[in-house]
């Protein structure tokens, strides 16, 4: 790695509201620091992070699902996943929604994370969507009827409804998937992507990834 890599400054951003999204970005500054690499990262809401990466703004994003590299195939995705997010579907108790399957889903309105693709790719099959900007307001939606179901991580989802003591909400466990979780590089920057992949199978080979992420868990939820 030349001197000019290790000196220059790198802006990453990341989903803000998030706990999934807290624990990558100090996973990912451990990674940097590992690298010496000068980084930051700003969390920002999903929609606006997007937006900075399509528009050269940011060197990368620390957490995003697959499909969010097929929906922008220019951004790099880091080959290596380094975590993964559970997607939970979570009604009111005693609403008598059976949701085995995703197409179960078809006739019934939805309220999802703005922004944020795993979430959104579950709600694909819903009758109707409707977007909130961040986890209260998503559980606000349920508390209110204003939708049928909300989707959610499973732990952003349960921090949100323990914080507001929304306890009349049930976690529809059949319909929850899993799904691992990617760094993404602006092409500007593709020198970054094998630096980041090579540093990331290094902490996992010697073990020391799984002590960064209990770390990074410990300190977000």
């Amino acid at each position: 790695m030349s001197q000019q890599t290790v000196a220059e400054d790198y802006h990453f951003v990341g989903v803000e509201g998030s706990s999934i999204q807290n624990i990558g970005k100090l996973v990912f500054q451990q990674l940097c620091i590992e690298q010496q690499l000068n980084c930051d990262v700003e969390m920002l809401p999903a929609p606006r992070a997007e937006r900075s990466m399509v528009a050269s703004q940011a060197v990368g994003e620390v957490m995003r699902v697959w499909s969010y590299g097929e929906e922008h195939p220019t951004f790099i995705r880091v080959p290596t996943s380094y975590y993964s997010v559970k997607t939970a579907v979570y009604v009111r108790t005693g609403s008598d929604i059976n949701v085995q399957t995703s197409a179960d889903l078809k006739g019934l309105t939805i309220g999802v994370l703005e922004g944020v693709k795993h979430s959104q790719n579950l709600a694909i099959e819903a009758k109707s969507v409707i977007k909130a900007s961040t986890p209260q307001q998503l559980v606000n939606l349920l508390t209110r009827k204003r939708v049928d179901a909300i989707v959610s991580s499973y732990v952003d989802g349960k921090a949100t409804i323990t914080a507001m003591r929304a306890d009349n909400f049930v976690e529809l466990s059949a319909v929850t998937d899993t799904h691992p979780l990617y760094i993404y590089i602006h092409p500007n920057h593709a020198e970054l992507a094998p630096i980041i992949d090579n540093t990331i199978n290094k902490l996992m080979a010697s073990g020391e990834m799984n002590n960064i992420i209990l770390e990074a868990e410990s300190n977000s939820f």
